[in-house]
């Protein structure tokens, strides 16, 4: 499996391949599917003393204005969507008073009228070390309701390919 491992204090992540791990006696082994960072805590620690250039944040909500405090000067936060659920109020002054810019990323628009581009752009993600998508679960169709369920409650990593009975 990958696991991100951080060796000491202050020195950087990394992406590393290690062993499955083996429940012994009276153990149990957990997947976890996702985690959430702190924003501040992880990226000032990662950028303690300047900041950070860019944040793309994918998340809104509370989280984009401690992503748009944790910026240096100059730095740019990209707001991709809402998956937090709620739409930020983000402060004019943090933008003002340190050059920062918030910059809106409508990828999904974007690769509509760009499919060409957007096809030759994943196809080279998909050549880079460490990038790994998962594959798609297959279910009965029978099993759609179930699915959906499974989609809502985020208990689904990647895709659901219903397949009808032959």
């Amino acid at each position: 499996m990958k696991a991100v491992v951080c060796t000491a204090y202050g020195k950087p992540v990394e992406l590393v391949e290690r062993p499955d791990p083996v429940a012994g006696p009276g153990q149990v082994v957990v997947e976890v599917e996702a985690a959430g960072v702190n924003y501040v805590d992880g990226l000032k620690g990662a950028a303690r003393r300047w900041g950070v250039d860019v944040v793309v944040d994918p998340v809104g909500g509370e989280l984009s204005e401690e992503a748009l405090r944790s910026l240096r000067e100059g730095g740019r936060l990209l707001v991709v969507g809402f998956a937090g659920g709620g739409i930020p109020r983000l402060p004019a002054n943090q933008v003002l008073l340190r050059n920062r810019a918030v910059v809106g990323v409508d990828w999904g628009a974007w690769s509509m009228s760009h499919a060409a581009a957007n096809r030759l752009m994943l196809q080279e993600l998909l050549t880079m070390p460490g990038i790994d998508p998962a594959p798609p679960r297959a279910r009965p169709l029978e099993e759609a309701g179930r699915a959906m369920d499974d989609l809502i409650n985020r208990r689904v990593t990647g895709k659901i390919v219903l397949v009808p009975a032959s």
